[in-house]
């Protein structure tokens, strides 16, 4: 779960000891498990606590993970939980119909970041409500300096839809950048990254020397193999970052180090994926053959 879940529980006044993450592991993916999710729910009941909302992920942080948003909304709906989706990274995939998850009708709300891999300048972050009723009316607040005839006719007024009173007119950079692609630009865009991902974990597969842990949407994640300590993959990941031609980054999944190979710049075409592949080749050549 992104530490921003946790910073939103301290602003809403939600004690981090009423915060919970529901382990996950290789069994479901590094998804979240709707049963695991049940039972803390029952737990906390019985406990006397009142769970009060649910986040699932789209693409986590770490690993690219997708949460089953079908059956977390289940569970979400039995318990009248506020059932909310992460989407930051992978939701711009989302452009591409083939890589559009189920369950995002039962979703409350969703977010996604097109700063992150949709080509927009940081920062945009785009957000939907089911019902904007409840948001809205958790954030009004309506000193008599803010009262206009606009906003009292039923006119949308942002400054009721986020913590800040004022905002940035982020909405031109997107449109600028929707106008200038179009849709099938974007989908291009998004879909020559997936197909370089997939290329990576191919190249890497084929090499006995390396264990591809994951790829999910344009991220890989890898480490040698053979190797249980980790101590060679973190050379290689040293080595590769030190050469200052690629720079990749890492994650601790089930416990064991993993490199991570994160494909969304504008600039990263396919020439740019096979030479690192073939410089993490190098160096674990130069690594293994070390006394």
């Amino acid at each position: 779960m992104h530490s921003s879940v946790k910073r939103a529980c301290i602003i809403a006044g939600i004690p981090l000891s009423n915060y919970r993450e529901i382990p996950a592991d290789s069994t479901t993916n590094y998804a979240l498990d709707p049963v695991k999710l049940q039972t803390a729910i029952e737990a906390d009941l019985a406990a006397g606590l009142w769970p009060c909302a649910v986040i699932s992920c789209v693409g986590t942080t770490g690993c690219g993970a997708v949460d089953p948003l079908v059956q977390i909304s289940e569970v979400a709906k039995k318990h009248d939980l506020w059932h909310h989706c992460d989407a930051a990274y992978a939701g711009s995939a989302f452009v591409c119909p083939e890589e559009r998850v189920s369950g995002l009708d039962g979703l409350d709300s969703f977010n996604f970041n097109p700063h992150k891999w949709l080509l927009v300048n940081f920062d945009c972050s785009l957000l939907w409500v089911k019902d904007k009723k409840s948001l809205i009316e958790s954030m009004m607040i309506l000193p008599e300096y803010l009262r206009n005839k606009a906003s009292e006719s039923g006119a949308t007024d942002f400054k009721d839809w986020h913590i800040p009173l004022g905002r940035r007119f982020r909405a031109l950079k997107l449109w600028f950048v929707v106008r200038t692609y179009g849709v099938s630009g974007l989908q291009k865009y998004i879909r020559e990254h997936i197909n370089c991902a997939k290329i990576v974990e191919r190249l890497l597969n084929s090499d006995s020397r390396f264990e591809v842990v994951s790829r999910s949407y344009s991220l890989v994640l890898f480490r040698l193999s053979n190797d249980p300590e980790e101590k060679l993959s973190r050379i290689l990941f040293e080595k590769i970052n030190k050469g200052g031609d690629f720079y990749l980054t890492h994650t601790v999944l089930g416990g064991r180090f993993v490199i991570r190979m994160a494909i969304g710049s504008a600039s990263t075409k396919l020439e740019h994926v096979e030479k690192c592949v073939q410089k993490l080749k190098s160096i674990a050549d130069e690594i293994l053959s070390a006394p």
